[in-house]
């Protein structure tokens, strides 16, 4: 198999497009419109790893965040998950045959965060590492009137002592509601003292997304906004990317509020899977996903190292 480091553009932008809809593994984040989103955002570059196996494309859409002379480094998808997209069996024989041909092209490095139940390629000493990771997966088989019944007894009674404390639920559009996400992100970003926030930049583009790929939740205290949550909606599964609150005593469970909302919303629109995201080793952040009825399930991140790259370091190396 060969495989080139091509532009989204032209017939290969029409693959890539269908592609994000009907391959199996294809997920929100490998969306033309999530990685225009970013790039605008961040200034990163499109880029997609093309090849073809047994005359069908197979398609890794990639951001390169910098260069080093002539390498550039790539992650598939720094905010999220990167799939390998192609009509053909995504089998461990095509995985490997790929991930050979890319370690070949001139790059530092591709790392490619695997979204759930996506197949991985067999982990190689000399240019291929795996990364075990989890992820935090509710599965939707209730109705919306029964999902509190998998929360944890602690996490129903915060949910019933938000509603008693006058906490509603709003759902907004995000051309109406996303300045007011911002503005709570910032607030609570600044409070974590969070040393690299989103910029502005990113809700400004996730404001343009496709009608329906995006829901925004915010709780309100007497008329004030004091939480909110912003989901992604993607063939039928909806992806929580962030949740911001103000963290006051008034406003406690409101983070919990959120969820449900968003959840019995998810139920409501036919969605089967709600991914509440990865933990980072955060054991506190994952029994709080675990309350929801949510179980860990292992994702894994593939990082694929230039061979070139790598000689030239050595080579770099053996002359100072």
């Amino acid at each position: 198999m060969k495989a080139r480091i091509v532009e989204p553009k032209g017939e290969l932008l029409d693959i890539w497009t269908e592609l994000s809809e009907s391959a199996l593994h294809a997920c929100f984040w490998s969306t033309p419109a999530w990685v225009n989103a970013l790039s605008s955002a961040y200034g990163w570059k499109p880029v997609l790893f093309y090849a073809e196996h047994k005359g069908s494309p197979v398609v890794v859409p990639s951001v390169r965040t910098r260069r080093v002379a002539v390498f550039g480094s790539y992650i598939s998808f720094p905010l999220g998950y990167g799939s390998v997209l192609t009509e053909a069996e995504l089998d461990r024989a095509l995985l490997d045959g790929l991930v050979d041909a890319i370690s070949r092209l001139p790059i530092t490095s591709l790392t490619l965060n695997l979204p759930p139940d996506h197949p991985a390629p067999t982990a190689s000493p000399k240019y291929v590492r795996l990364i075990e990771k989890t992820t935090h997966i509710l599965m939707l088989d209730m109705s919306a009137d029964e999902v509190a019944s998998v929360f944890t007894p602690r996490c129903r009674w915060r949910v019933r002592r938000a509603e008693r404390a006058g906490l509603v639920c709003r759902v907004l559009e995000p051309a109406d509601g996303m300045e007011i996400v911002y503005k709570l992100y910032t607030g609570w970003a600044h409070m974590k003292r969070l040393e690299r926030p989103y910029p502005g930049a990113l809700f400004d583009a996730m404001r343009a997304l496709p009608a329906g790929s995006v829901r925004l939740f915010v709780a309100e205290l007497s008329g004030e906004p004091v939480a909110a949550l912003v989901n992604f909606v993607h063939r039928g599964d909806v992806y929580n990317f962030l949740t911001a609150d103000l963290r006051t005593k008034e406003a406690s469970g409101a983070v919990n509020l959120l969820h449900f909302c968003a959840i019995r919303d998810a139920i409501r629109s036919g969605a089967k899977r709600y991914i509440f995201g990865e933990s980072m080793g955060i054991e506190s952040l994952a029994r709080f996903k675990e309350s929801f009825g949510a179980k860990r399930t292992p994702v894994q991140s593939v990082i694929v190292e230039g061979r070139k790259y790598e000689r030239v370091k050595r080579f770099a190396g053996s002359h100072l």
